[in-house]
């Protein structure tokens, strides 16, 4: 199996002006993409286990059943990202900008969104278990069908997600 490495990245980035990168059913487990621009890029089946997200750019990127399981996507701007059943259990997200972001189906289980930006994100069926919201903001956010424990952190103490249409396992 082939091991990608962050060089991989920068190459391709530099030889795709103006054109989109393409990342699917390819295996970066742990590779460094910290404050890489990659916006747009399109991902199907892609593992980025563990690999570091930290300040990256990712605005309307296409990441359809990518594992970001122990990712750190800390501070990674992601608005208007599409995450239809990504796994994103037990990653960092501090502060990510998911602002109008496409959740359906993520597994969050685990993960912390302390102080995430979720504004108008469409978090449909997503799993919600055991994931620290502190401090999010979920202004619009749809929760229709979200699943959610009592490990669950919300933003504030009165937050009630079941108005929201979440529901509590």
């Amino acid at each position: 199996m082939t091991v990608f490495t962050r060089q991989n990245v920068e190459d391709l980035l530099a030889t795709l002006t103006g054109q989109q990168l393409i990342l699917s059913q390819m295996d970066w487990h742990g590779v460094d993409f910290s404050g890489l621009d990659m916006s747009n890029m399109l991902c199907f089946r892609t593992n980025f286990e563990q690999a570091n997200f930290s300040g990256a750019v990712l605005v309307g990127v296409q990441m359809e059943a990518a594992n970001l399981a122990g990712a750190n996507l800390e501070r990674a701007n992601l608005e208007k990202a599409y995450l239809f059943r990504a796994v994103f259990r037990g990653a960092n997200l501090t502060g990510c900008n998911l602002t109008e972001a496409y959740l359906g189906s993520v597994d969050f289980r685990g993960a912390s969104l302390v102080g995430a930006n979720l504004t108008n994100a469409d978090l449909h069926h997503a799993d919600l278990r055991d994931a620290n919201l502190s401090e999010a903001v979920l202004t619009n956010a749809h929760l229709f069908g979200a699943k959610f424990n009592e490990g669950t952190r919300w933003p504030v103490a009165n937050f009630r997600p079941e108005l929201a249409g979440a529901s509590r396992l």
